[in-house]
């Protein structure tokens, strides 16, 4: 299965487990409330570095296929717009516009 977030890892000491890490406290609130209303078993800490907190989640592998969908949709839940300005998004989307119309208009007189 290909890694698409590079917040899991294989625990270091449980063969059967994978480690999911957090460095956001909301995502880790979220994503322990969801594995708690899904009912899947895991084993949490946390850990204190110079920049900050970083929340440690383990889950058996047996349970990995509905844990990475989970991870995915928390990441999704939270993730940031790619551009944040509301004008900007707007702009850009008019010169894609003008630029697409332009490459029409020159494929149809050329």
């Amino acid at each position: 299965m290909y890694k698409f977030l590079p917040n899991y890892d294989e625990h270091p000491s449980k063969s059967n487990y994978m480690v999911f890490t957090f460095r956001n406290f909301e995502m880790a609130n979220y994503f322990e409330n969801e594995l708690i209303e899904r009912g899947i078993f895991y084993e949490s800490s946390e850990d204190e570095t110079r920049s900050g907190f970083i929340y440690f989640f383990g889950v058996k592998k047996s349970d990995k296929v509905e844990v990475y969908q989970l991870n995915l949709i928390t990441h999704g839940k939270f993730r940031k717009p790619f551009f944040g300005n509301k004008y900007l998004r707007i702009i850009l989307t008019a010169i894609l516009i003008g630029l697409v119309t332009l490459a029409i208009i020159g494929f149809i007189k050329n």
